[in-house]
């Protein structure tokens, strides 16, 4: 499983799941790679606002939310932008989208 993480919340030992790439197309961080302290000053010099890491199992077991409450945020955001998945891929970024709102808003 991945995650998007902002990068003022990336800790050493998090794992990249995608490669980091510069504006000329070089690879700067591999996926793979695990964050260090040199490398949280390498993204935040470059202005890079998210990466995507892989996440433990043990954060999976954490963020299990009731499929009635995504569903109900599935739609609001549906409506919100007028937009409709066509395909599974589009129905899963739109799942994370809803999945993300959930967990941004204050309780």
């Amino acid at each position: 499983m991945v995650k998007i993480i902002d990068i003022n919340k990336l800790k050493e030992g998090d794992v990249l799941a995608d490669p980091i790439y510069n504006a000329l197309g070089h690879i700067l961080l591999p996926a793979n790679a695990i964050i260090t302290a040199n490398s949280q000053k390498l993204l935040k010099t470059l202005n890079i606002s998210n990466v995507t890491i892989k996440q433990n199992e043990d954060d999976n077991q954490n963020e299990k939310l009731p499929d009635e409450v995504i569903e109900n945020t599935l739609k609001i955001i549906s409506e919100t932008i007028g937009w409709t998945p066509k395909n599974d891929y589009e129905f899963e970024l739109l799942k994370m989208a809803a999945i993300h709102k959930i967990k941004s808003e204050p309780i």
